[in-house]
């Protein structure tokens, strides 16, 4: 008795999230009006204030977009990748290992503010996003680049 009332919790929980979510992307002025961190003034500096100037615009097909339109991944120059070459340049008291990887290092956020400390890892280099600023795929539906 007790699993069937859990069952259905959860069927309730899950449909209940799925009008959710159809209420909400087919109604984009309900989610467009929710304020971003960087416009309710409590990201600073210059990263911080291009985003507040960015336009924000409805989301076009993603009709044509391939990932590889936009290249293969990091290029490497002098036996380094360039994701690593930034990390060196961007993260402060940077360490770099023999195969030229940036092992640690602290990285004032720009875009947020925070201050973040890099740990290479499987689950800890994803901390700092350095590859661009806004993902292709939405680069591709609301700023253009399907145009280029």
């Amino acid at each position: 008795m007790k699993r069937a009332y859990q069952i259905r919790r959860t069927i309730a929980a899950v449909l209940a999230l799925l009008i959710a979510m159809t209420v909400l992307f087919s109604n984009p002025e309900l989610w467009q009006a929710i304020p971003s961190p960087a416009s309710s003034g409590t990201a600073t500096g210059k990263a911080a204030e291009a985003l507040r100037l960015l336009a924000v615009k409805g989301r076009a097909p993603k009709t044509g977009y391939a990932r590889t339109q936009f290249g293969d991944g990091w290029a490497t120059t002098a036996g380094c990748d360039t994701r690593n070459i930034i990390l060196n340049r961007d993260l402060k008291e940077a360490s770099v290992n023999d195969k030229c990887q940036v092992t640690r290092g602290v990285l004032n956020d720009p875009y947020t503010g925070k201050v973040i400390t890099f740990v290479r890892g499987g689950s800890t280099s994803a901390n700092v996003q350095i590859d661009h600023v806004v993902a292709l795929g939405d680069a591709w539906q609301k700023r253009g680049a399907a145009t280029l």
